[in-house]
């Protein structure tokens, strides 16, 4: 009886980790979103350095696995705005693609700065 309840627990817990949150984010969004958050925390200063704070952001947000295509696609995009910034040297237009790349994140990963 025991090893049954055990299997149900189980199974329950895989289904609730499994079933989108009330937002419709799944929690391997979540835990996307959290590493996305936790890459653009690491690196250098970007008050102080942007040009290198956006080379340091590309291969963190590249390693980022996620399910969620719109949010993979979000992520890959930021990738490649920050690339974009750190090879222009922080050209406007660059600014602009970082600005609007992280605004599509925030579609998924509200809050992630």
């Amino acid at each position: 009886m025991f090893v049954g309840l055990l299997v149900v627990i189980v199974a329950l817990i895989a289904l609730w980790l499994a079933h989108p949150n009330e937002d419709g984010t799944s929690s391997s969004s979540v835990t996307a979103c959290h590493k996305v958050a936790a890459a653009l925390a690491d690196g250098p200063n970007p008050v102080v350095d942007p040009v290198g704070y956006a080379e340091a952001q590309v291969r963190p947000l590249d390693r980022v696995t996620t399910s969620n295509a719109g949010l993979r696609e979000a992520i890959e995009l930021l990738s490649a705005a920050y690339g974009s910034y750190y090879n222009h040297d922080g050209a406007r237009f660059a600014q602009r693609a970082v600005r609007n790349a992280t605004m599509s994140l925030h579609q998924y990963c509200p809050g992630v700065k």
